[in-house]
């Protein structure tokens, strides 16, 4: 029974449903206006009169001038354009202006004279046809020529790729939870779980280092944070040797707002609630006073409703006997929230020498009880036992803190850089379960109350130096050292009864000493990277219990990284990689402490070895000013991932870890941006993957998954934006025992943005809102000495509304080039 509470409580989700019971007409009624606007909304596209503008840009050889500036000016206003963009691949350009009258046309590009044209539109002549349009040579300019490229939301580099969160008009409402499902390589399945490259096992940078507490909660943390607080995100699968080796999946890597001075103080507010009886708020705000560069940001959300699924079903047999059993929960009084806080400072001393403080932490709690039936069937379909389970969960404290100061020198030599790292994390857990039985039937053990308090803390300092030198031009060589200190403490009280209490004390430590050094090229066409780090981990566990004999161990891991990259032409990249992950038990894993439930024994394993993972990956990305496509090929494979270890003796489950998993995985990888029109973007992402799985008890189980999100966003009158997605989800294999449920969704989205540069934005928002209220997911476990299903039904439907203001004075102004280049090098750009 505890084993299954767990699953019920990480299985938790945020599935969207409505807060009360509504009357059928009611809902009928408002689904039919939703209908009725959307129908006059889209039929309002492109209602007006347009006049175009177009032309072809050359330079003074007669050779097409590709991505350079242009803007069109109303005559009587030259300092703000009313169009923006550039020229695609051929130099080319075409603009659609919604009125008639005289206007000023302005092009300029890296080394060249800005060109001016004027010129008028009427109702008789719509189209402005420049033709070919020289634009000369000017050497003396290049230093001192201001580039605005409208640049595509998807980037490629030889290790990763970056989507551009702030060219993405969704960013101002949405949380960066939100905007993954939009980034390349990344997909959130029906119970909101993240996976990068089809695995959940990765790592969280934040601005090229990383943060502990975002990657041990990534649902809920994201979900705090609004994505106008993110630059980019990076999807790095293939990280070089300057990274860590563990997280096998790869790196996402969260850059934030720090590329901009500002003279005085910005911020924004912004608050949401939806009918899952969810609701929250957030404040952000950055300021500069001198050297001093500060920005602050909190956040609440309530934990909803929908947080936590509604009901569930299990039935499973037994192979040794064809005992079958039957088990309903219903969870109920849930409450809870979490709090988000973090603080950025830097110092910029000198031209050449910058200090940077950050500080984050993060807090969930949250309460709820259950109850729950069990019934044990003999094959005949006789009663053995049965039982009611009354469970609660009173306290649930998650407490994480990070901290980190960066000291950043640049020399004389160019994009030469040295940076000295500390980072401090921590975690602290606290959770309390306990559960009494009635309506006993034969029931099978000696006791009729049990109770679970388990505290963990988690300490890590990390100590970290890092050389960057390019050189001739075309070269650059990193390297760098790193010392982590992993401090893990878990205490666990298991009472049954009144007369058996097991106390568990066990402290965990992990010394990590690491060295890489790689090398990279990159010309116009070709790139390489090939990269070797050494990584020796000395690990210690002491049980505070005299009877349970202490251990150590040591681990060293020798980590290759090789990849390149072949610039076909300016639109159309190739590259090929090949790169081992490794990956260490946690806490939770190693934990030897044993929770016991009338069906199951579960515990951790302490003898736990780190794991490695192989893939081998080919990708072509193709970009231009109005389609993006990046696609992927991949092979990995693994031959002692962790598994779970999972036996019946004498009618109980036993459940443990161990390293004898064999994993091989063969997948295939879409993205898919196009600019139909002025007014149309559409959007893909998904995947195709087969997964392959077998352990050492000679058990195999495969099969193929995937997922799509697909999103249509449409600039509609009066500054409203439209937006209408779909998703599915299904993992299909995800371990040797198991089957994964699929899930299916859809939404909209309408919002506008009110009072001068749009500072006030509210968004609207309703997800499957012509589908049930409640939907049921069904979890199948294929292989083993137990055989099941795992159903429960979760809120589906729901509607939101979301606003959010910026205030203050924001002026902005690029930082000088050498500390620009520097600073995305911390980030861990190549």
């Amino acid at each position: 029974m505890q084993k299954f509470l767990k699953y019920n409580i990480n299985s938790a989700t945020l599935l969207i449903g409505i807060s009360s019971n509504r009357q059928n007409l009611t809902i009928i009624n408002m689904q039919r206006y939703f209908l009725l606007f959307l129908t006059i909304a889209i039929s309002a596209i492109n209602s007006l009169a347009q006049y175009t503008v177009k032309g072809t840009v050359i330079d003074s050889t007669g050779v097409s001038e590709p991505y350079a500036t242009v803007r069109i000016y109303s005559y009587n206003d030259n300092n703000k354009p009313i169009k923006m963009g550039v020229t695609d691949i051929n130099g080319k350009f075409k603009h659609e202006l919604q009125a008639q009258g005289r206007y000023i046309l302005q092009i300029s590009s890296v080394g060249k004279i800005t060109l001016k044209e004027e010129f008028e539109l009427s109702t008789s002549d719509k189209v402005k046809d420049f033709g070919s349009i020289v634009i000369k040579n000017d050497a003396n300019t290049l230093a001192g020529v201001e580039v605005v490229a409208q640049k595509p939301l998807v980037t490629t580099e030889i290790d990763r790729l970056s989507y551009d969160i702030q060219a993405d008009e969704e960013s101002k409402t949405n949380s960066i939870f939100d905007m993954l499902r939009k980034v390349p390589m990344v997909t959130i399945d029906g119970e909101d779980k993240i996976q990068v490259n089809g695995s959940s096992n990765f790592k969280i940078y934040k601005n090229g280092r990383p943060n502990t507490g975002w990657s041990n909660n990534p649902k809920e943390v994201l979900k705090s944070i609004p994505a106008s607080m993110i630059k980019r995100i990076e999807v790095i699968t293939e990280p070089g040797a300057k990274y860590d080796a563990e997280g096998v999946a790869g790196i996402l890597n969260i850059i934030t707002n720090d590329k901009v001075a500002i003279n005085g103080v910005s911020g924004s507010v912004s608050a949401n609630a939806n009918t899952n009886e969810s609701y929250g708020g957030s404040s952000y705000l950055t300021t500069q006073a001198g050297k001093f560069t500060t920005s602050i940001h909190y956040t609440y959300n309530k934990l909803g409703k929908a947080n936590i699924n509604k009901s569930g079903f299990s039935d499973r047999t037994y192979v040794d006997t064809g005992n079958r059993f039957i088990a309903s929960t219903h969870n109920h009084d849930v409450n809870g929230g979490f709090h988000y806080g973090n603080i950025e400072t830097s110092y910029e001393i000198d031209s050449l020498n910058l200090i940077t403080f950050s500080f984050d932490g993060y807090l969930f709690d949250y309460s709820y009880n259950n109850t729950s039936m069990y019934k044990m069937l003999s094959s005949s379909g006789d009663i053995i036992y049965s039982f009611t389970c009354m469970g609660r969960t009173p306290k649930s404290n998650y407490f994480d803190f990070n901290g980190k100061i960066d000291y950043q020198h640049l020399t004389s030599n160019k994009g030469e850089a040295l940076t000295f790292s500390y980072l401090l994390s921590s975690t602290n857990q606290d959770q309390y379960d306990d559960a009494i039985y009635k309506d006993l039937y034969n029931f099978p053990l000696d006791y009729d109350s049990q109770s679970t308090d388990n505290k963990l803390n988690f300490y890590e300092h990390t100590f970290q130096f890092d050389w960057t030198r390019p050189f001739a031009e075309k070269h650059k060589i990193e390297m760098g050292v790193k010392y982590i200190l992993r401090q893990n403490f878990s205490e666990t009280t298991n009472k049954y009864g009144d007369d058996k209490t097991f106390f568990t004390d066990f402290d965990h430590i992990t010394h990590i000493g690491a060295a890489y050094g790689e090398y990279s090229f990159n010309s116009k066409k070709w790139g390489a990277r090939a990269g070797i780090r050494y990584e020796l981990a000395h690990l210690e566990g002491e049980y505070k219990s005299p009877d349970e004999p202490a251990f150590h161990s040591n681990i060293g891991d020798i980590v290759p990284t090789l990849s390149g990259s072949y610039k076909i032409n300016d639109a159309n990249t190739l590259k090929l990689n090949f790169s081992t992950r490794i990956n260490r038990p946690g806490i939770s894993y190693l934990n030897p402490a044993v929770s016991e439930s009338p069906t199951t024994i579960s515990r951790g394993n302490p003898d736990l070895k780190s794991t490695r993972r192989n893939s081998i990956r080919l990708s072509y990305s193709l970009i231009k000013p109005k389609i993006t496509i990046s696609t992927s090929t991949n092979f990995t494979w693994s031959d002692n991932m962790y598994s779970e270890y999972k036996y019946v003796k004498d009618g109980i489950i036993y459940d443990t870890y161990a390293n004898n998993a064999k994993f091989r995985s063969f997948a295939w990888n879409l993205y898919a941006q196009w600019t139909a029109t002025k007014s149309t973007t559409i959007m893909f992402n998904g995947s195709l993957r087969y997964n392959k799985f077998s352990n050492a008890q000679m058990l195999k189980n495969s099969g193929w998954g995937g997922n799509c999100y697909a999103d249509i966003s449409q600039n509609l009158f009066w500054k409203l934006k439209l937006n209408a997605n779909f998703y599915c989800f299904n993992s299909g294999s995800y371990d040797v025992y198991s089957k994964a449920a699929s899930f299916t969704g859809y939404g909209f989205n309408l919002s506008r943005s009110f009072l001068k540069d749009d500072r006030l934005t509210i968004k609207l928002g309703a997800q499957n809102p012509f589908s049930g209220k409640m939907k049921w997911s069904k979890n199948r476990t294929v292989q083993g000495d137990v055989l099941g299903t795992f159903s429960y039904n979760s809120f589906n439907r729901a509607f939101g509304i979301n606003v959010s203001f910026r205030f203050g004075s924001l002026k902005a102004s690029v930082k000088k080039t050498n500390k620009t280049i520097t600073n995305e090098d911390l980030e861990g750009r190549k």
